[in-house]
């Protein structure tokens, strides 16, 4: 049967108010770290292909080598999001110890474990959201509106296939969440309340936080 909820896109249409408000809050800054540079279309194309490749890769990669590297850059994001907002290292360190302090310590709880009731993992939702919001913004300043067309037309095909063909970003997800417990998906009960829950992952959450930004600077 048919599921109603309300309660995932309210979830992702305040992600994106808070991209909004951040992004055009630190649109000078970001701007001079990147100095201005705009990804052309064989950047988008590249991207891609290497978003494509890395969710394939990631199906028979060992778990232990995954959960290093994703811990790692995702620490390193975080640093870099905070220090744009708070320009003092001292600071910017606070949150990625955080993260990974968090992570090693409620891995293996209710906090992280999709897979424990009540079957909503506060901590990794809350991790989750703060990747795509950082993400979001970094990517909506590479982008023009021209190369973000070009990028969503591509990655919806490629998801296409990676989700109804191949089966490579079920594969991955499922490992990265359900295995691995890494903030890589928002998972937050149906409301109404029907004993389900909805799941998103963070790439439409970023496509959607790209398209917002692109198209608030077009339009207004």
């Amino acid at each position: 049967p048919m599921i109603f909820d309300v309660l995932l896109p309210l979830v992702l249409f305040l992600i994106m108010l808070a991209t909004f408000f951040l992004y055009f809050r630190y649109e000078k800054r970001i701007g001079f770290v990147f100095k201005e540079v705009k990804f052309r279309y064989y950047h988008a194309v590249l991207l891609v292909v290497a978003t494509s490749i890395v969710v394939s890769v990631l199906v028979f990669v060992p778990g232990e080598a995954i959960r290093v590297l994703y811990l790692c850059v995702y620490s390193l994001g975080l640093f870099l999001f905070t220090y744009l907002v708070v320009p003092k290292w001292y600071l910017a360190v606070l949150p990625p110890a955080l993260f990974t302090a968090l992570y090693l310590v409620y891995e293996d709880t209710y906090l992280w474990n999709v897979n424990m009731p009540p079957h909503t993992p506060y901590l990794l939702n809350l991790f989750a959201i703060i990747f795509a919001i950082f993400m979001s913004i970094y990517l909506g300043s590479l982008f023009t509106w021209k190369t973000t067309a070009a990028f969503a037309v591509l990655i919806t095909i490629v998801d296409i296939v990676n989700v109804l063909i191949t089966g490579f970003t079920v594969e991955s997800a499922e490992k990265l969440v359900e295995v691995l417990r890494l903030p890589v998906a928002i998972i937050v009960p149906t409301f109404p309340y029907v004993g389900a829950v909805m799941t998103l992952g963070l790439g439409d959450i970023f496509l959607a936080g790209l398209l917002g930004i692109q198209t608030a600077k077009k339009y207004g």
